[in-house]
């Protein structure tokens, strides 16, 4: 492939990704923001988290130190359901998969 471009316009080509790498590192490090690369001029770096990430680690966390309050429907449901007490008419399965309201149906 060199050969077809010339060696003068692929060292011309690399120059001008080396240019625009360093204008992009320049202005990622005026706003703050650095690569996961070690710093070879011992700047501390900084990761940019989108807000949308931020709430959504907030939502993961809520969830995680949330009680599992809901355990003990759970197993007294699954008691009902193995003795064969637990029944659910077809029309509220219906309902329910169509987004229906439980008197609409």
């Amino acid at each position: 492939m060199i050969d077809r471009i010339g060696t003068n316009k692929a060292r011309e080509a690399y120059a001008a990704r080396a240019q625009e790498a360093k204008a992009t590192r320049r202005t990622d490090r005026d706003r703050g923001v650095t690569g996961t690369g070690g710093s070879s001029t011992g700047e501390t770096e900084a990761v940019a988290v989108s807000e949308g990430l931020r709430q959504i680690q907030r939502a993961a966390e809520a969830v995680r130190s949330s009680p599992d309050m809901r355990a003990e429907r759970v197993a007294e449901l699954r008691r009902r359901i193995e003795a064969g007490e637990y029944h659910v008419p077809a029309e509220k399965v219906a309902a329910k998969l169509l987004g229906l309201d439980d008197d609409q149906a």
